[in-house]
Parts: structure tokens; sequence; C-alpha cells
């Protein structure tokens, strides 16, 4: 894993012109921040609760990730792209190589209309609040429901899920 960050920090590898490439990282996954674009990879991990540790599991998950994230994200999430090896370098331009790695291809937001920006200049207004709020509550409204869906919501799921992650 160490070889694929250290590789796609360059900004020859990624499939589009871009000057910078910055690294965050969390438990499951690394992104690497481009000028215009956003990769994620995901960790090979396993938290019972959220398994990675393959990589058709992580493929999989990044297809589930593009598709879920699409209905209130739209223009936001893009793709998936293999990591391709070619023996010497790893890559998401495409061509040559073994699929290693996927990525989630994502737009990139500007830093200075993320809520959070809005937040610590204090031009973050109630407007933005009840706009998120209205698209969460219609998207929630239409959403399929089941008992098989509700067990996710009970309090003694929530419990084993907090659980695992300590």
């Amino acid at each position: 894993m160490n070889t694929i960050i250290s590789d796609l920090q360059d900004p020859g590898s990624l499939p589009d012109r871009t000057e910078n490439v910055s690294v965050l990282q969390t438990h499951i996954s690394v992104v690497f921040v481009a000028d215009f674009f956003v990769y994620k990879i995901k960790k090979p991990v396993d938290f019972g609760f959220l398994d990675f540790s393959t990589l058709e599991k992580r493929k999989y998950y990044c297809e589930q990730e593009v598709k879920l994230n699409r209905r209130l994200s739209r223009g936001v999430y893009l793709d998936v792209l293999p990591v391709l090896y070619d023996g010497t370098r790893h890559s998401l331009k495409g061509g040559e190589g073994e699929a290693v790695e996927y990525a989630v291809k994502m737009k990139r937001i500007p830093d200075e209309v993320l809520m959070k920006s809005l937040f610590y200049v204090r031009a973050l207004t109630e407007g933005h609040l009840k706009t998120v709020a209205d698209r969460l509550a219609a998207f929630h409204l239409q959403a399929e429901r089941s008992p098989e869906i509700d067990v996710f919501g009970e309090a003694v799921k929530f419990k084993i899920n907090t659980d695992e992650n300590f």
C-alpha cells in the first residue's frame, strides 16, 4: 500500500492534468486530492461491520459507493478506475498493467464552498442548512422500507456496530 500511495502522489500518475496532489488518510481510505479531481482507494481492512480485505471486495464497494452516493451528489461521483501496476509504477491513467487496486474518481469541490469552510468564515446560513435538511428529508421519505431494513436502525444493531468500532 505504501508504494501505491507514493506512486499516486506523482501528478503524472493521474489521468487528468494536475499540478498538485495532496494525500489524506482515514482508517479505511487513502484520498488523493488533485487540482480538479479526487481519487479515493480503500485500505485492505476488516472491521467486522466493514470488510475491504480482498481486492474483489474493494472493487465492489468502490462501485457501490459511486452508485449510492450519486443519488445525493449528482456530478460528484464520476467513476471507478483501476490502479494499474506495470512492473515499475502504479498509475490511474489506464493502459498496460495489472489492476492491483481500485479508486473512486470524484469531482473536487472547491474548498471555499464546503460547509465547514462556510462555517469557519461565518458564511453558513440557515438557508444552507434548510436546503440540506429538505433534500435529506425528501430522500428518506422516498427510500425503500422493509422489516429487514428496519433492523439496521434498532438499538441492538447500532450497539453491535458501535462496539465493533472499539
